[in-house]
């Protein structure tokens, strides 16, 4: 890893983020890494301080599968920044490779303590950063979710 803390930057197509290592399943130019997301995220354990997801998990059939990668990769304590289209405009299902759907609360499976949420929580958890919502073009809203990293916590 060198003395860079890791910063991935996932589904980064050509527009890899400064800093990051870019992610993607096509070998586009930026990208440094090519990896099926669908299938895992090809990094040790809490080797990231940082995940960037920006308009690629809503492309991925197993959204509890992508999450639960994030948190095993990210350090404790480490970012995941996620934006994706919300279910709260067009933007969500305009788009036929859309493969799960996303809004604001679909960051409370991964952010609340609720019994009920104990098969993900024995997994992953994380704490609000931030949660936002914006509207975008032709009536499209994104959600913007950054969550820290928090250790698995008991949900007996």
């Amino acid at each position: 890893m060198g003395p860079n803390p890791l910063r991935l930057d996932l589904f980064c197509g050509h527009r890899k983020r400064e800093g990051c290592v870019g992610v993607d399943a096509r070998p586009l130019p930026g990208v440094d890494v090519v990896a099926d997301l669908e299938h895992g995220l090809p990094f040790a354990d809490a080797s990231a301080i940082e995940i960037h997801a920006c308009h690629g998990p809503e492309h991925v059939a197993d959204p509890v599968r992508f999450m639960r990668e994030c948190w095993r990769v990210l350090k404790p304590g480490g970012l995941l920044s996620i934006e994706v289209p919300s279910t709260d405009g067009r933007g969500a299902f305009q788009d036929p490779t859309h493969r799960s759907y996303w809004n604001e609360n679909s960051f409370g499976y991964w952010t609340e303590r609720d019994p009920s949420f104990a098969y993900i929580h024995d997994w992953c958890l994380f704490e609000v950063v931030r949660l936002r919502s914006y509207p975008g073009k032709r009536r499209c809203v994104t959600v913007v979710a950054v969550l820290r990293k928090v250790a698995r916590c008991s949900t007996g």
